[in-house]
């Protein structure tokens, strides 16, 4: 992955996969399933496993997505100031 939007397209990759193999279920609903079947069914503790891998790696990729994204904001907005700043020198030397 090299990109932002690389970022953002593995996210969703994993976020349709995890949804799959979860039900549509979140991690929370899970672990509760699990935890009131006292600890004791291994599909529910492999799906709940999957799901937490799922969406810490969503997270993570997110993270990755939305700093690129600021990125570019903090650029753009250095080159707006810039700009107008060269306005004003050239104003100021009118």
């Amino acid at each position: 992955m090299r990109t932002g939007v690389d970022a953002r397209a593995y996210s969703d990759l994993i976020a349709r996969h995890v949804a799959a193999a979860t039900g549509g279920r979140t991690y929370s609903e899970i672990a509760d399933e699990w935890l009131v079947g006292g600890r004791t069914d291994d599909r529910l503790a492999r799906l709940r496993e999957t799901a937490f891998m799922g969406q810490s790696l969503r997270g993570a990729l997110l993270g990755a997505y939305q700093a690129r994204q600021i990125t570019v904001l903090v650029i753009g907005f250095g080159a707006l100031c810039a700009t107008i700043g060269v306005a004003f020198l050239a104003l100021a030397f009118r």
